[in-house]
C-alpha cells in the first residue's frame, strides 16, 4: 500500500531531524527500509524516501559538535551527568572525562569542589 510507505518515510524523516534519533533509526533498520521504499513503484513514496534519506545524511561536522560542547561549562556538564536518560548522562560523563584529561588537576579540583558527579 503506497500510503503506508509514504507515511513511514515521512515519520522517519521527522524523527531524523534529531541527531540522536539518526543513530537509533540506523540501529533499528530504518535505512534499509528507506532504501527499499526508494525502489517503490509509487513516485510519491520514492520522493518521500529520498527526502528522509537526505535528512538522515545531514550530519553535523566535527566543528559544529565541538562548538556545541564549548557552549557548556563544567557545571552544565555535571548536571548532564545526573540526567534521567542514560544516553544524556553518558554524554555528560564523556564530556567531563575529556575536560579532566585536558585540564588536569585544576578541573579535577573544580569537579570535587562542586560536589563531584553524584
Amino acid at each position: 500500500v503506497p500510503a503506508v510507505g509514504r507515511y513511514a518515510a515521512f515519520a522517519l524523516a521527522n524523527l531524523a531531524v534529531n541527531d540522536y534519533n539518526k543513530g537509533e533509526i540506523n540501529r533499528c533498520g530504518g535505512i534499509e527500509a528507506l532504501v527499499k521504499l526508494s525502489g517503490s513503484d509509487d513516485p510519491e513514496v520514492r520522493q518521500q524516501a529520498k527526502e528522509a534519506m537526505d535528512v538522515m545524511g545531514d550530519l553535523p561536522t566535527v566543528e559544529e559538535l565541538e562548538g556545541r560542547r564549548a557552549d557548556f561549562d563544567l557545571q552544565s556538564l555535571l548536571k548532564l551527568c545526573a540526567a534521567q536518560r542514560s544516553s544524556v548522562a553518558a554524554m555528560g560523563l564523556d564530556s567531563v572525562s575529556e575536560e579532566v584529561d585536558k585540564g588536569g588537576y585544576a578541573v579535577q579540583s573544580a569537579v570535587a569542589e562542586s560536589g563531584g558527579l553524584l
